[in-house]
């Protein structure tokens, strides 16, 4: 089951960059992997080779990061958290994991020892029976005054004072335990170093041999071109004075086009004007259609009365010869 995940960055052996990674402690089994969503694992460290866990000294690259190591018996790793708790937390981690399988490694080993001598027919060893002299001294110490100490209290002291050895006898040997595979992983790195260091230097070698060899090659070759020079140097100078010629041409042209400028601006101003000339007139042509259509519009209006007016005037007209017809008529018809 998983223990504890998150990012830490670890450095890398050979380009000694520190690159960030996704890490899980499971059971048995330290894994990491580029990123969280990553689907493969880049390293997997199970528990079973793991040497020793501590923390590092104060980073000089990153002085604000907490630096922790993991030993094993194929590499050494260097891992940061850029927090001290993260750091602490995963040493603990790591190191409850580390202390729990060498205590089930020593139990296996105890119960293997015991299983071998049971069926080697081997029995506990006796202790011999303590001597009659042995006894008297010791029930002659009892009998002393203890001063303000009683016998419980001193046994009870001793007692602390020998837990307390211990540990303190196997926290030093851890630590040296810890200090042996830094250095022994600094020696074989400074080893791998110097190899590559060597292979180095023998191709650098190498590679002087060879420069010096062309560098022969190039002055032989130097020295039979001095002729080509010398005419390299008479094309330059006619070149040049070539070069002059064509530069006061430019200077020429350069002018020509200044002056070119000038006058295209000069145009632009024109045509901005004739533009707003020709703006202003196209609205005086809207207005004068607008003017026109109302013309039309009062024209045809007119059109329309007058042909009313036609209509009741030939109405009227009607009416008229209708009137001097029946006056004209004698009445006695």
């Amino acid at each position: 089951h998983l223990l504890i995940e998150g990012y830490l960055w670890k450095r890398s052996m050979y380009m000694k960059r520190w690159n960030k990674r996704w890490f899980e402690l499971r059971q048995g089994v330290l894994k990491y992997k580029a990123n969280e969503k990553s689907p493969s694992y880049r390293g997997v460290i199970p528990v079973s080779q793991w040497q020793s866990v501590g923390l590092l000294p104060e980073l000089r690259s990153r002085p604000k990061w907490t630096g922790f190591y993991l030993h094993t018996s194929e590499d050494s790793f260097a891992l940061a958290s850029e927090t001290l708790d993260g750091a602490q937390h995963w040493v603990s981690e790591l190191v409850t994991m580390f202390r729990e399988k060498s205590s089930n490694s020593d139990e296996t080993q105890k119960k293997e020892k015991k299983e071998s001598d049971a069926v080697n027919g081997l029995s506990s060893p006796q202790v011999p029976p303590m001597p009659q002299e042995i006894k008297q001294q010791r029930s002659a110490r009892k009998s002393r005054a203890s001063f303000s100490f009683s016998p419980s209290f001193f046994s009870q002291r001793v007692r602390s004072q020998s837990l307390i050895e211990t540990k303190e006898e196997s926290a030093a040997e851890e630590n040296c335990q810890l200090m042996s595979g830094m250095m022994q992983d600094i020696v074989k790195k400074k080893d791998i170093r110097i190899k590559d260091l060597e292979k180095e230097l023998l191709q650098a070698r190498e590679r002087v041999e060879e420069l010096e060899v062309e560098l022969q090659d190039e002055q032989g070759k130097v020295s039979g071109s001095n002729t080509e020079v010398e005419e390299l140097k008479t094309e330059i100078d006619l070149l040049s004075s070539s070069m002059r010629v064509v530069q006061s041409q430019n200077e020429d042209l350069q002018n020509q086009n200044d002056e070119l400028l000038d006058q295209n601006k000069k145009l632009d101003a024109e045509n901005k004007d004739i533009q707003l000339k020709l703006d202003l007139a196209d609205n005086e042509l809207v207005k004068m259609e607008e003017k026109l259509l109302l013309a039309t519009e009062e024209g045809e209006f007119v059109k329309k009365q007058m042909d009313l007016i036609k209509e009741e005037n030939s109405k009227l007209q009607e009416k008229l010869e209708e009137v001097e017809g029946s006056l004209l008529r004698p009445f006695w018809g």
